[in-house]
């Protein structure tokens, strides 16, 4: 539909999921699911709040290009927000670590983002850093976290209590960012009145009605395909804004609606095409390495 705006989050094919910290500091492991959740959500967020279309977010009043300040058609492309979100989770590691100022070259080592990649994507905020000196960690941290807009508690609704809801309701990465599952439902009678985890399970037909006194705009979609579109509509109809898409289904949405898309079958595919082309790549080099014995 026209005005919709539709993305489908993806996994780098070098994530970099274990950062090789300074002083032999190993930074923690993170899983695919903690990737797909914490930057699909971050970039949502981010949606939210410059609605109808992804625009320009200004954190500083002087601007590194007047032009792009004076700019209000300006859209910040959506992998520069990926790029955002996973500066923002090396920074928090840092941060943890007591580790107080980093360069552009040491953000390329932990993350394999090129340091002119960094720099060039700060740039659409404004200005950051100090020649010679560096970023200050704390300072960076923060102005990513107001600039992606997590720097304030947001309430989310998720439906669908089954295994992965679960998970994600036990997912600690989420209200590190200030992102609260704030409540549960799900149509399964047998589940409903249940607790998951500290939750209890609400019938999904109290969306709306729940809604009115949470007022969350952001919504997680954690059901089968068939029964997408249908808690889409209703989670829409309560005052929804954004909603990240388990179901391995496209959505329909009213224009001012931000879907992200979550699809591991889509990821596994490319991966398993990569492996395929990187083993094919590996025979032909072997046939002439013999070739030319």
């Amino acid at each position: 539909m026209a005005g919709v705006e539709v993305y489908t989050a993806r996994i780098s094919l070098t994530p970099n999921l274990q950062y090789k910290g300074r002083g032999g500091i190993d930074y923690p492991k993170r899983s695919v699911l903690t990737y797909f959740v914490r930057k699909g959500i971050i970039l949502l967020s981010y949606a939210i709040f410059t609605n109808p279309s992804v625009r320009e977010e200004c954190c500083s009043r002087k601007m590194t290009n007047r032009k792009k300040a004076e700019s209000g058609n300006h859209r910040v492309p959506i992998p520069t927000l990926e790029r955002m979100a996973t500066y923002l989770r090396l920074l928090s590691d840092l941060e943890a670590a007591k580790v107080h100022t980093v360069s552009s070259a040491e953000i390329e080592e932990q993350t394999g983002i090129n340091a002119a990649q960094f720099r060039k994507d700060l740039s659409y905020f404004g200005e950051f850093g100090k020649p010679g000196v560096g970023y200050r960690v704390s300072e960076l941290h923060q102005r990513i976290a107001r600039i992606l807009k997590i720097h304030r508690e947001q309430p989310m609704l998720l439906v669908g209590a089954g295994n992965l809801g679960s998970a994600l309701v036990g997912y600690p990465g989420l209200r590190e960012h200030k992102f609260i599952i704030a409540a549960v439902f799900d149509n399964n009678y047998a589940k409903i009145g249940r607790l998951l985890w500290d939750h209890e399970i609400l019938d999904v037909n109290r969306l709306k009605e729940v809604n009115e006194r949470i007022r969350a705009r952001i919504g997680i979609i954690a059901v089968p395909a068939s029964a997408a579109q249908e808690v889409a509509d209703r989670l829409v109809e309560a005052g929804v804004k954004a909603i990240l898409n388990f179901a391995p289904t496209i959505l329909r949405v009213p224009e001012g609606v931000t879907v992200r898309n979550v699809s591991f079958l889509q990821e596994l595919a490319v991966l398993s095409y990569h492996l395929e082309h990187e083993e094919e790549h590996a025979s032909a080099y072997s046939a002439h390495q013999i070739d030319g014995v």
